[in-house]
């Protein structure tokens, strides 16, 4: 993607999801000499407006302040590693579209069909928003409400400690996981699911 300068206009700040009353604190904040560390969330990260934004206000804090992202699953940070990888020297369709703009072409009617690893933690109304302009939504889900409610297809998923794998933490450490208990009924971890698909579609390299 192409860096987009932000130029100061409200509508920029519209399609970032940013108030301009927030940006006024943060800046007042940062001038008062007592920034050492600023902590982004991931999902900051899906508009180029915003990574603009923390560039310049890092730029502004000076050389004593650092800043870091703060991920809200157990394995984010591995998440981001393997995106990252992927997209690697890709441009246009080869490159993908970020969560953000999957579901956003989704609701325009761009994307038809939507396979949601973790419909848990999605937002009921961003399912509402994508089922508008999307065929079909296949999901994962532990529980039965917010957005897997508006799921055509709904898998049941095994919790955390019902699974076997590994996670990278936030300083890029793998961690080997075990789980403690086998999961209820029908519910299997994603990984198997995906992997029977294959199976079944005559797609599976094992």
């Amino acid at each position: 993607m192409k860096d987009r300068r932000y130029d100061g206009q409200e509508g920029d700040l519209a399609a970032a999801g940013l108030l301009k009353a927030d940006l006024e604190r943060a800046c007042a904040w940062a001038a008062s000499g007592r920034a050492r560390l600023v902590l982004v969330d991931a999902s900051f990260f899906t508009s180029e407006v915003r990574v603009y934004l923390l560039k310049e206000f890092m730029a502004a804090l000076g050389n004593n302040a650092t800043s870091g992202v703060l991920f809200a699953s157990p394995n984010g940070y591995g998440a981001a590693l393997y995106s990252r990888d992927a997209a690697k020297g890709k441009k246009g369709a080869e490159r993908g579209l970020s969560g953000e703009e999957i579901l956003l072409a989704a609701e325009e009617g761009r994307i038809k069909d939507l396979y949601i690893l973790n419909l848990d933690r999605m937002a009921e109304e961003t399912a509402e928003r994508a089922k508008k302009g999307a065929d079909l939504i296949l999901g994962h889900a532990l529980f039965l409400k917010g957005a897997a409610r508006h799921a055509d297809i709904l898998f049941p998923s095994a919790a955390f400690s019902e699974k076997t794998g590994s996670m990278t933490n936030t300083s890029g450490l793998t961690q080997d996981l075990h789980k403690a208990l086998d999961p209820p009924g029908a519910a299997r971890p994603e990984a198997q699911v995906l992997q029977r698909m294959l199976d079944l579609l005559g797609m599976s390299k094992a």
